[in-house]
């Protein structure tokens, strides 16, 4: 073969490479849904799960008092606020479990803060489970060391715990895998918001719902973006129940803008705009 030729070829191969490669980190980035991956760490029993993006609300400054109502309490998670990136919350309404998951850049200071004030410690796969820490409470408060993450646990007992952390390693299913209607109102949230709640009908109280959610996005300057999503058991209760939702948000107070509601079979969807100051008190965050 001529060499330039075969000289272009491989040039020409290796562009294609490298442009497909790049081509996948796009797609791959553009996909990627924090709040969804979040949730498929929770147990499969989890009724009520939150998840907070604490790094983008700390960087972003209009949601600084938003952020201040986050963190009241210093020592609510153990660590640091600023090493914290992300927070999941997933807890049962029959009080087996609540497990919060912490995602950070975690040093050695704050596995041995996190550890500090615990006496014993247990080896499970690839987990450290530490029992007997100072300020925990209920039948078992433990704090797990896993990977890039560390757990805060309370729970009936330590099976319970064992199953959270074989969850978050993808041996157990999560609740987003197990759980239908969690699923679909995940799938229609906005993706990647800074504060998402999801919850099953056992942690509110709307008619013949059998699931909810509600995510935040920063939208302008100043403002930010909602949308809640409910699941009906079927459309005709979706269309006599929904429009209740809707009255009984205080649009004048909250300064809402751009408030639409609309029916998709047995979901109903409800966005809207708020300024960021009123955060807080939208979603019942004591200032």
């Amino acid at each position: 073969m001529n060499k330039k030729l075969s000289r272009g070829l491989a040039v020409s191969v290796m562009t294609i490479v490298i442009l497909a490669a790049f081509s996948g980190c796009i797609e791959e980035e553009k996909e990627t849904n924090i709040t969804e991956d979040m949730i498929k760490m929770m147990p499969g029993e989890s009724e009520y799960l939150m998840i907070v993006n604490l790094k983008t609300i700390r960087e972003e400054p209009n949601l600084k008092e938003f952020y201040d109502a986050l963190t009241k309490d210093p020592d609510a998670l153990v660590l640091a606020y600023e090493d914290i990136d992300l927070v999941g919350v997933g807890s049962s309404s029959s009080g087996k479990f609540l497990i919060l998951i912490l995602k950070g850049t975690f040093g050695d200071t704050d596995i041995e803060t996190a550890t500090g004030e615990c006496e014993n410690v247990e080896y499970y796969k690839d987990a450290e489970i530490w029992t007997e820490c100072e300020g925990d409470y209920g039948s078992v408060g433990s704090r797990v060391i896993l990977d890039e993450l560390v757990m805060l646990c309370e729970a009936e007992n330590q099976e319970s715990v064992k199953m959270a952390i074989d969850t978050v390693e993808g041996i157990e299913k999560s609740v987003y895998d197990s759980d239908e209607d969690v699923r679909d109102v995940v799938t229609r949230l906005l993706p990647n918001g800074f504060t998402t709640t999801v919850m099953k009908e056992s942690y509110y109280s709307v008619p013949h719902s059998v699931a909810m959610g509600f995510t935040a996005v920063k939208d302008n300057e100043g403002m930010v973006k909602f949308k809640m999503v409910l699941k009906f058991k079927n459309k005709e209760d979706a269309a006599e129940y929904g429009k209740d939702v809707i009255e009984e948000v205080d649009i004048e107070e909250m300064e809402i803008s751009d408030l639409e509601m609309k029916q998709d079979n047995e979901f109903i969807e409800i966005t809207g705009k708020l300024p960021t100051e009123n955060l807080s008190k939208f979603l019942g965050h004591p200032s």
